[in-house]
């Protein structure tokens, strides 16, 4: 069965991951640590997948589920194991999602 929802990691101050839908054409090209482009608020934002799954997020968690647009690599920007571990590092942290990103970018240069 193909991945159909993933858990999105954006450069936002909020320590919370984004649930998107992952559309037919692109089910076979996004995994854990893949660059994503994903609507956010009023505009695109580029994020990384945390997690993907065949489950349907929780209607009471969450309202909303939108679409990825666009998988930006073909070969994930980061390790499954190291996106992973920056969540960790977030949750055991004062740091926010977007910034363990960012940093898990620039080590993994």
């Amino acid at each position: 069965m193909a991945l159909t929802y993933c858990e999105v990691a954006l450069p936002v101050p909020l320590r919370s991951l984004f649930t998107y839908e992952i559309p037919e054409r692109l089910a076979g090209s996004v995994c854990a640590g893949s660059r994503v482009l994903v609507p956010f608020r009023n505009r695109a934002m580029t994020g990384v997948v945390v997690e993907a799954s065949v489950r349907r997020p929780d209607p009471s968690r969450v309202k909303n589920v939108r679409e990825i647009v666009e998988v930006l690599d073909a070969i994930p920007a980061l390790p499954p194991k190291l996106a992973i571990f920056c969540v960790i590092c977030v949750v055991l942290s004062s740091f926010w999602l977007g910034a363990g990103r960012a940093a898990a970018a620039w080590c993994s240069r």
